[in-house]
């Protein structure tokens, strides 16, 4: 776990609580990719991967082909820091009727989640555009009123190709609001809402499933936007965790905060683990 930061003013442990609760609660994304520890000083987590055995005919009197199982990796480079700084005179927080300083940590811990998003998102979008292309159009033509089984059904055979687990929990299936209304009406959509499931998968944004993918709604998405992926499409790794400082600026009479994360994203093999349709 990365070093946890420090506060000036509050506790260290209630405030980043608070911090790393609310970020937890609001990145949507995140619980639906791969996560690894990044270590002390680096720059980088190198993740490992590796290629296919195939089986061999034997026929008599022949030998069978020696085999080697070769590994590469994916590197998830540890270069996004995202922060937001804030500064409050006293005299308006003296005045206000709510908790400033509690509504400040809240919406900074939003808006990072927001960010953490965005970089799921763009690794996502990255899909590869090598045959069999990940980058799809809609069978019905572009647009978010096109979207149908056929599309999904697409989908699903292109990610079982990769021999990818079809029946781990981990499919998922990511789209717009504007798609939304659309997939609501597919007579093989299951409404979590309708059918007790809402709890089943503790991820903000999710409203059911079609043909084993679960799906999640994010407004970061364009409109016409469709992402279908595997839990290990994705890699995600933080330098550092959530931080959460105040300050007194004594000139202006007020206090600074100041709410930093810095951790890293990355598309795995090669885009392969995913499908954009747009």
């Amino acid at each position: 776990m990365a070093d946890m930061g420090k506060t000036e003013v509050k506790s260290n442990d209630l405030v980043l609580s608070i911090v790393q609760e609310t970020l937890r609660e609001k990145t949507r994304l995140l619980p639906t990719v791969s996560q690894y520890e990044a270590p002390k000083g680096a720059q980088s987590v190198r993740v490992p991967r590796h290629d296919q055995f195939s089986a061999e005919s034997k026929g008599e009197n022949s030998g069978l082909t020696s085999q080697a199982l070769t590994y590469s990796f994916d590197e998830i480079t540890l270069d996004k820091q995202r922060s937001i700084l804030s500064r409050v005179e006293d005299i308006a927080s003296i005045q206000s009727s709510s908790d400033v300083n509690v509504e400040i940590l809240k919406d900074m811990s939003g808006e990072l989640a927001k960010a953490v998003d965005a970089a799921i998102i763009s690794e996502l979008k990255s899909a590869s555009s090598s045959a069999p292309d990940h980058l799809l159009n809609y069978a019905g033509g572009a647009g978010a009123a096109n979207v149908a089984i056929a599309d999904i059904v697409n989908a699903r055979k292109l990610l079982r190709e990769q021999f990818l687990p079809m029946n781990d929990g981990k499919l998922w299936m990511c789209i717009s609001p504007e798609v939304e209304s659309n997939i609501l009406k597919l007579s093989d959509f299951i409404d979590a809402s309708k059918y007790g499931a809402r709890n089943q998968v503790a991820v903000d944004g999710y409203i059911g499933s079609v043909l084993g993918f679960n799906v999640i709604v994010n407004a970061n998405l364009s409109a016409a936007d469709s992402l279908f992926y595997h839990s290990s499409a994705v890699g995600v790794a933080f330098s550092q965790q959530p931080t959460f400082e105040t300050a007194r600026d004594l000139t202006n009479v007020a206090t600074e905060y100041l709410c930093s994360l810095i951790f890293g994203a990355k598309v795995m093999n090669s885009g392969k683990m995913a499908c954009h349709y747009s």
